[in-house]
């Protein structure tokens, strides 16, 4: 496992449902959760599994970590498939996590996730480090990271336990990755250029789009009935809309097109299926979800 030997899915699900306690597994794409998490969710090793990614809009997602935390506390071996959204503010405290090759940062994180409150004594908790045949990454960057986090690794796997060879790693990432003016906008304003800087600057780049969730609940159901006769919409009426919303890539509303609806107020509604334990979803919708 740990010696990053390519493993294809059913080696690795076997892997995992060896491990005697509730066990977290991370992977780096929404695809590579579902698949892990529908091979695995008939499998009886677990009194329950649980799916946890951004094709869950926020309220969904809320609850389910609720759940988790529920039975984390009641002492239930369970199962989380994840992406890594649970790296960022989300405090689980598993006595097992397997953590699919990803950049450093992205794995330090996952370790976190791992004996936090520190429950396990001596012993300690178990952190695997994984890699899948043909495994997809979200981008090209995080891609580059996780192949020089491979590299990295591969000297002495022992370096994940020394601060030092962090600071190294991440020497060498800003060196070899980083552009620090990659949108040109140091050299706009040298040469006084401000409308140039003024459109290029961005403290993030918004490359998806937001998709309210019609058939998640009757919550979500009630909102929408509530606002879609208004003229505008206001800051109040965007927020309440939040828990109800997933971010998708443009090219997914492209190709879906006929499940969605562009709103004049401004906002995209999914009438497409939306699946209660696996969030946003192309397959088709039940007999009584076809009426809107």
């Amino acid at each position: 496992m740990n010696d990053l030997a390519p493993l294809d899915p059913e080696s690795l699900l076997e892997s995992v449902a060896q491990e005697a306690g509730s066990t977290l597994v991370i992977f780096n794409t929404k695809k590579a959760v579902l698949e892990f998490y529908n091979s695995a969710r008939n499998n009886a090793s677990w009194e329950k599994i649980y799916h946890l990614s951004t094709a869950m809009c926020p309220s969904h997602r809320k609850d389910v970590i609720e759940n988790i935390r529920a039975d984390l506390k009641g002492g239930s071996k369970i199962l989380v498939v994840s992406t890594q959204l649970i790296e960022a503010g989300v405090d689980f405290d598993f006595p097992i996590v397997f953590r699919a090759l990803a950049p450093l940062e992205a794995i330090i994180q996952a370790a976190g996730r791992c004996n936090r409150e520190n429950r396990l004594g001596k012993s300690g908790g178990k952190v695997f480090l994984f890699k899948m045949l043909d495994a997809k990454m979200p981008d090209k960057t995080y891609a580059a990271c996780a192949a020089h986090t491979e590299e990295f690794l591969r000297i002495d796997m022992d370096q994940l336990h020394d601060w030092q060879a962090f600071n190294k790693y991440y020497e060498q990432i800003v060196q070899l990755y980083i552009d620090p003016d990659q949108f040109k906008i140091n050299t706009a304003r040298e040469q006084f250029n401000f409308q140039t800087v003024n459109d290029s600057y961005q403290i993030i780049r918004d490359q998806t789009e937001s998709l309210f969730m019609y058939h998640f609940s009757d919550d979500s159901r009630r909102l929408f009935h509530t606002i879609e006769k208004k003229e505008f919409l206001s800051k109040e009426d965007f927020r309440r809309m939040q828990p109800y919303t997933v971010q998708v890539f443009r090219h997914f509303l492209i190709k879906n097109a006929e499940l969605c609806m562009l709103m004049p107020q401004g906002f995209n509604v999914w009438y497409g299926n939306y699946d209660i334990k696996t969030g946003i979803s192309v397959e088709p919708l039940d007999a009584d979800k076809l009426l809107v």
